[in-house]
């Protein structure tokens, strides 16, 4: 034993930095010191025995850590951002489907114009039996495929008109939602943006 009023000293330097060692080493008698020891260790023990009474009792009675905690939290938000990312994905799907299926009722509309105005330039038939002869059909053609032709043009080139916008609208959803695109969206997640 070596140490102040013959109180055994640890080897441990950090013993001596807690206030019960201070007060100890300060008590004005030995008698003091050796209460200041004794009420120590007993504090020590209960804690002790409180830990592990709290360690098999588990966290229904000590809570999680701040580990645990901040383990789960950033799970928790994680989660939301990967659900938010998976909305955001299928709106940009669902928009670019919308804008593709009204090209293409556009083009449809279009075609089925074409084909109206081409047989309305075919002649009234000359033939037998109500029948069109084959000069009856070759001019018409002639003259319906010149009008077609024409007719055709100006529908398409309506069709390209108006289709332009809605393809280049969803063109640029999808590019945002696209991994590597500069103009990513981003979700809002508890107050923070977080890239998605």
């Amino acid at each position: 034993m070596s140490g102040i009023f013959n109180v055994e000293e640890s080897s441990h330097p950090s013993e001596f930095q807690t206030s019960a060692a201070e007060a100890q080493a300060h008590a004005p008698t030995s008698t003091i010191a050796r209460e200041v020891e004794a009420n120590a260790n007993e504090v020590a023990n209960a804690a002790q025995d409180a830990a592990a009474a709290a360690q098999t009792k588990g966290t229904a009675l000590t809570g999680q850590s701040p580990l645990d905690r901040l383990h789960n939290d950033a799970s928790v938000k994680t989660s939301q951002a990967v659900d938010q990312g998976k909305a955001n994905v299928n709106a940009a799907k669902a928009t670019g489907a919308s804008y593709i299926e009204q090209a293409k009722t556009i083009a449809t509309n279009a075609a089925s114009t074409v084909t109206q105005t081409a047989q309305s330039y075919l002649p009234p038939p000359s033939g037998e039996n109500g029948q069109h002869t084959t000069g009856d059909m070759v001019a018409g053609l002639q003259n319906a495929g010149s009008a077609a032709l024409a007719t055709t043009k100006e529908y398409l080139a309506a069709a390209q008109t108006t289709a332009q916008p809605h393809l280049e609208k969803a063109r640029d959803v999808a590019a945002t939602y696209m991994p590597g695109s500069a103009t990513t969206q981003t979700a809002p997640v508890s107050g923070k943006d977080v890239a998605v």
